[in-house]
């Protein structure tokens, strides 16, 4: 479970980055936002010790791992941090 939390954070601050910078369309974002509501689903499952647990939830296509390894060496690279939303 502890690379789940690791993972929606980078996923979350690859969309974030791709709204500032661009790189990502909308369709990709959703595939996104895709993974990390199966990997939200993981973690509840776990907490609450479901049997659902050890199902595999929706992953990204490889192509587009590719681009977010890629928007994370950036991220990394550029020190960039998230901005909070504003409203």
């Amino acid at each position: 479970m502890k690379n789940l939390p690791q993972r929606i954070e980078t996923l979350q601050n690859v969309i974030a980055w791709s709204r500032e910078n661009g790189g990502l369309k909308t369709g990709q974002r959703i595939c996104i936002h895709q993974e990390i509501a199966g990997r939200l689903k993981q973690i509840a499952a776990i907490e609450n010790d479901s049997p659902y647990q050890g199902i595999e939830t929706y992953k990204i296509p490889e192509y587009l791992e590719e681009k977010v390894q890629h928007i994370t060496g950036i991220i990394s690279n550029t020190n960039w941090i998230k901005q909070e939303p504003k409203y």
